[in-house]
C-alpha cells in the first residue's frame, strides 16, 4: 500500500504518471490512484453528449451528423446527390455537379434547368404592334398577316390578348388571329367588345389550341375582322406564356 501524503500539479503528465482519484462521496474520504494510461482507455471508450458547446477547428472523422437545423456550406465543394426540383437553387457558391433525383437530371456548377422553375415564376409577355396610335386597322383578311416575324425561342403560350388605343364600335367586333407556320393556333379568335379597348373585358375569351411555338417558327398575326365603323386603332397583341 502507497500512503499518498501530498499532491502536485504536473505540467505535462505521460502514460505512466500516476494520477489520484479522491472520492468524496464516502463518509470518509479515499483517495485511489490509477495511471493516466488507465484514465485515458476509460475516457476514450466513452461518449459524450455536448450541449452549447464551441469547437474550434474541430476535426471529425466519418461523422454522421444527422440532420441539422441550420448550416452555412459556402466553402463546400463535392457532388450534392437526392436533391429534388423543388430545392435547387442557383447559388454562386454551389460546386460541382448536382443530381435531382426527381428527374435524374445532372445540373453543372450554378445551374438551375428552365424546366424547373414553375410556370407562373417565367412567365412573360411578348408584344406585337400591329400600327401606330391612331391609324384604323388595316383592312381584314385572313390570308395577309398585318404583322409576320419568327420566334426567338421554344414557347408556351398560355393566353393571347389585345389592346386598342381607340376603341371599335358597331356590332361587328375587331377580331384578332396567330398563326404559326401556317396554321392558327387558336379554336376561338380574340375579340374586343364594342366601345372597350382590351380583349381582356371580352365576353367571349380566346381558346388556344395549339399552346407549343418552336424556336425559329414562322409567327403570323392576322386582323379577320374591323370593327362596323372601322375606327379601332392603336392595337398591339399579347403572346402571354413560358420559355420553353
Amino acid at each position: 500500500m502507497v500512503k499518498i501524503t501530498a499532491l502536485t500539479n504536473e505540467a505535462t503528465p505521460v502514460a505512466a504518471d500516476l494520477v489520484a482519484i479522491v472520492d468524496n462521496v464516502a463518509v470518509t474520504p479515499v483517495t485511489k490512484k490509477a495511471t493516466l494510461a488507465n484514465v485515458l482507455a476509460v475516457y476514450d471508450a466513452q461518449s459524450a453528449t455536448m450541449t452549447n458547446k464551441t469547437l474550434t477547428s474541430p476535426i471529425l472523422t466519418t461523422p454522421a451528423l444527422g440532420t441539422p437545423s441550420a448550416g452555412v456550406l459556402t466553402s463546400c465543394t463535392g457532388t450534392a446527390s437526392g436533391l429534388t426540383a423543388g430545392n435547387v437553387t442557383t447559388n454562386a457558391n454551389l460546386t460541382g455537379d448536382v443530381t435531382s433525383s426527381g428527374n435524374a437530371t445532372t445540373i453543372g456548377a450554378d445551374k438551375v434547368l428552365l424546366s424547373m422553375v414553375a410556370p407562373a415564376a417565367k412567365t412573360e409577355v411578348i408584344a406585337i404592334a400591329l400600327g401606330d396610335e391612331s391609324t384604323v386597322l388595316a383592312a381584314a383578311s385572313t390570308t395577309v398577316p398585318v404583322v409576320t416575324y419568327h420566334m426567338p425561342y421554344g414557347f408556351t403560350l398560355t393566353n393571347v390578348k389585345v389592346g386598342l388605343t381607340i376603341a371599335g364600335t358597331g356590332a361587328a367586333l375587331a377580331t384578332f388571329d396567330v398563326h404559326e407556320a401556317g396554321t392558327t393556333v387558336l379554336s376561338t379568335k380574340v375579340t374586343v367588345d364594342a366601345s372597350e379597348k382590351t380583349s381582356g373585358t371580352a365576353a367571349t375569351q380566346p381558346v388556344i389550341s395549339a399552346p407549343a411555338l418552336a424556336v425559329d417558327s414562322l409567327i403570323e398575326i392576322f386582323v379577320d375582322l374591323v370593327d362596323t365603323d372601322n375606327v379601332a386603332a392603336g392595337a398591339k397583341l399579347y403572346l402571354i406564356g413560358y420559355q420553353t
